[in-house]
């Protein structure tokens, strides 16, 4: 049997912001909540500890797109959301200072297309990013070090796809394929 859901009372006033998404860091002690206005022009990340009751919001910037679920390193110490508006950029900021580091390097900002999700694999950061003309970066599955060296194809993917993930063994990908875009190169 599942356990009653309980109802946390105690966020502070939205001030206009939806919560869009949510994410558990790895111990399952801490959630990320991803809070945007409606216009997308402000991202806000709160974490928010259960067992203290404690809200704590963690930075502040201008989202990309405003349904991103912000994934949290293995080691629980980084949060990453695509930020800085359009062109994307993606951030690392840190859970416990809220230390902002961008670690693309530009790379995507300088491409036609956009970034669909963002998780995390064997330290490095998985991109999902959609190509929208042939003189872009090829679509596909990027990896970035958190040291921001420069992204690495992992995979080409070149038609709309979501919700990539690696296999536990890392030896596969699966991924839902977006077919009523069936002619998108």
């Amino acid at each position: 049997t599942c356990a009653a859901p309980e109802i946390v009372d105690g966020y502070p006033p939205n001030n206009g912001k939806d919560i869009v998404s949510l994410s558990w860091s790895p111990l399952g002690d801490t959630a990320a909540l991803f809070t945007n206005l409606s216009d997308n022009t402000t991202g806000q990340v709160i974490l928010f500890t259960p067992a203290l009751n404690a809200w704590r919001p963690l930075i502040q910037f201008q989202p990309a797109y405003g349904g991103q679920i912000p994934p949290w390193s293995e080691d629980g110490k980084w949060i990453t959301v695509t930020g800085n508006g359009y062109p994307y950029e993606i951030l690392m900021i840190s859970a416990e200072t809220g230390e902002k580091k961008e670690i693309s390097g530009g790379f995507f900002s300088q491409q036609n297309g956009w970034i669909d999700s963002l998780s995390w694999y064997s330290g490095q950061v998985l991109i999902a990013f959609h190509n929208q003309l042939p003189d872009s970066a090829p679509g596909g599955l990027w990896l970035i070090p958190p040291s921001g060296s420069g992204p690495v194809q992992m995979a080409a993917i070149n038609q709309p796809f979501r919700s990539p993930e690696i296999s536990p063994s890392g030896k596969a990908i699966a991924a839902i394929l977006e077919e009523y875009f069936p002619d998108h190169k």
